[in-house]
């Protein structure tokens, strides 16, 4: 196997390979990347106003006392006998 003598030329369309496998750079040194935008510092959120309460609510009125009970009617007297017949003849 014989190989063409270019003339000890070697072929300028692929730059080699730059050590520690990167890829070339042919215009020098990569551009710089932008640096990223500050991080804006977060201000403490505003404090937060305690819930509104409802108004107090006054104690209930007490409940008026119930009526005394009634008071039962006397007893009745013992029956009368019918008319006509003598006391204690039963």
């Amino acid at each position: 196997m014989s190989f063409a003598d270019d003339g000890g030329r070697e072929d300028d369309s692929v730059p080699p390979p730059e050590p520690g496998g990167l890829l070339p750079d042919p215009g020098g040194l990569l551009p710089a990347l932008p640096a990223p935008p500050p991080v804006p510092l977060l201000s403490p959120p505003p404090p937060v106003p305690p819930p509104l309460l409802p108004p107090p609510v006054p104690p209930p009125e007490p409940l008026p006392s119930p009526p005394p009970p009634p008071v039962p009617p006397p007893p009745l007297p013992p029956p009368l006998p019918p008319p006509g017949l003598p006391v204690g003849s039963l």
